[in-house]
């Protein structure tokens, strides 16, 4: 196993997930957003880490990432990580693919969702 790889362990993920909901700063930019504050976290490190390193055909199976369970020597006792295994994110780029640009879903927002 890579160092890489290892960065991507279930436990990892969890480890960062937590991290991130225990910033105040994440915390009030994202207290707004309609998904659970871990699920939001997820997803920043997913595009992070696999989307923005562009290691989609890796950890993703199709359109889809699953959080596996962390087992063995992995086991975490996290609120945080128990809400976020099992979660599927989807990686659509529906302007590449359709040709539409997709509005931001924040009623706060005015602008459209880009991939970076």
């Amino acid at each position: 196993m890579t160092t890489e790889t290892s960065e991507l362990s279930p436990l990892n993920f969890c480890q960062a997930v937590n991290k991130m909901v225990s910033n105040l700063l994440f915390v009030d930019k994202h207290k707004a957003k309609g998904s659970p504050l871990a699920t939001v976290a997820l997803a920043v490190e997913v595009a992070e880490k696999i989307i923005q390193a562009k290691q989609t055909k890796d950890y993703f199976e199709g359109m889809t990432f699953e959080v596996p369970a962390c087992t063995g020597e992995e086991e975490f006792d996290n609120p945080q990580c128990c809400s976020i295994i099992g979660q599927k994110l989807l990686y659509a780029d529906w302007e590449r693919s359709h040709g539409i640009q997709v509005p931001c879903p924040y009623a706060t927002c005015r602008g459209t969702l880009k991939n970076d």
